[in-house]
């Protein structure tokens, strides 16, 4: 059983890098694109987030966000993730 779990959890692990690359691939021209001027940065922020979403709804990654009602919009913060994984990243896209 436990020769099955390490061969699935391989499987996915290729399954999500697979999925970053093409989506990097596939959204990196338009990256560059918006963030070739500055008045376009929000629209490219825009379409990080969109696509964090797609990528984690393709490989199965939910995010369970507590205490959300702690955070007031017109104040700035700094979100810190405590673990060090290239997901963080796209994790924190998803707060």
């Amino acid at each position: 059983m436990k020769k099955i779990r390490e061969i699935a959890g391989g499987i996915w692990k290729l399954y999500v890098i697979l999925c970053f690359i093409v989506f990097l691939l596939l959204f990196y021209p338009i990256y560059l694109v918006f963030l070739h001027k500055e008045k376009r940065y929000k629209n490219g922020f825009k379409l990080l987030i969109y696509h964090t979403k797609i990528l984690m709804l393709l490989t199965g990654i939910r995010v369970n966000l507590k205490n959300k009602e702690f955070i007031q919009k017109n104040k700035s913060y700094v979100i810190v993730s405590n673990h060090s994984s290239y997901l963080d990243i796209v994790i924190l896209y998803q707060t």
